[in-house]
């Protein structure tokens, strides 16, 4: 059993020193650990160690299955013990694993204090499907063959910029500002359409800077770099701070975000307390979100 959860932490990690420190052993006894389970197969599971793991064919489809075990076995020993601990393996977006889910991980875990959350952001909703991920919080995308899609909210799209330019762009007509103002675009939330009906039908937006990262572009926005489109929600904290103003009261409809979950993995006490912890967390931002 020591063996195989070696084998899947390894796996995982796709690195020996992090798996390494993860187990609390050196990595010289974790080789030793997949040598001896590779022999009890009789399967060669890893091609190499260094600089990534690489599995083998074989070693991609034990992964799987030795991940489904070591869920389990947390998962048993968390409902059994008061003090056993188990997992849960998020895969965010970026913006919204940086500005929405990272700022209450603390309070999740105040509340679950014996469940890990292990976050990766990352915009690739396939990314649910594999790599060890046991639920995806998403901003749009469809929904999988196999999976639940549980709803979180469907957001609003709003402009702004720090004071000084929002301010600017307040006391101009919309085709002015799409055509004189510096712009900031992220690709699923552009500026000619957030502003269609409202300019010239040739009119086109040149953003002066594209960027996939919602954070990176509230940042440029706050420090003056330019105008963003984001989605409501997860701007509350820099409109409330100060740093950034709305430029105008008009807004459009988002994309929804959601929970991508597996029914297996549904099923799971400690997926119902985390998703039941995102619904809670909705609702109470649902009273305090800026209109």
């Amino acid at each position: 059993m020591s063996n195989l959860l070696a084998f899947e932490s390894v796996a995982r990690n796709q690195s020996l020193s992090r798996a390494a420190s993860e187990l609390g052993i050196t990595k010289s006894a974790l080789t030793h650990s997949i040598a001896l389970l590779e022999h009890r197969l009789k399967l060669r599971l890893v091609q190499r160690y260094s600089p990534l793991v690489i599995l083998t064919p074989v070693g991609h489809s034990y992964f799987a299955a030795s991940q489904a075990f070591a869920r389990r076995l947390r998962d048993d020993h968390y409902l059994k013990s008061s003090t056993a601990t188990t997992q849960i393996r998020v895969s965010s977006s970026r913006g919204l694993a940086r500005l929405w889910l990272g700022p209450r991980i603390n309070d999740f875990h105040a509340v679950h204090p014996r469940i890990e959350l292990i976050v990766s952001a990352a915009d690739r909703l396939e990314s649910v499907l594999g790599d060890g991920v046991d639920v995806g919080l998403r901003y749009g995308g469809p929904t999988l063959p196999n999976m639940l899609s549980i709803p979180m909210w469907t957001d609003r799209l709003i402009a702004l910029g720090n004071p000084q330019l929002a301010r600017r762009a307040k006391f101009m007509s919309m085709g002015e500002v799409i055509s004189t103002m510096p712009l900031i675009e992220h690709p699923s939330m552009e500026w000619t359409t957030w502003a269609s009906g409202r300019i010239p039908a040739d009119l086109k937006a040149r953003p002066k800077i594209i960027s996939v990262d919602l954070q990176f572009s509230l940042e440029c926005a706050s420090h003056g770099v330019g105008l963003a489109i984001v989605p409501r929600r997860l701007a509350q904290a820099h409109l409330k701070s100060g740093r950034v103003e709305l430029i105008s009261n008009h807004s459009s409809t988002a994309k929804p975000y959601h929970a991508v979950v597996s029914e297996e993995q549904s099923c799971r006490e400690p997926m119902q307390l985390f998703l039941k912890w995102i619904q809670q967390q909705v609702a109470l931002d649902s009273m305090t979100v800026s209109d």
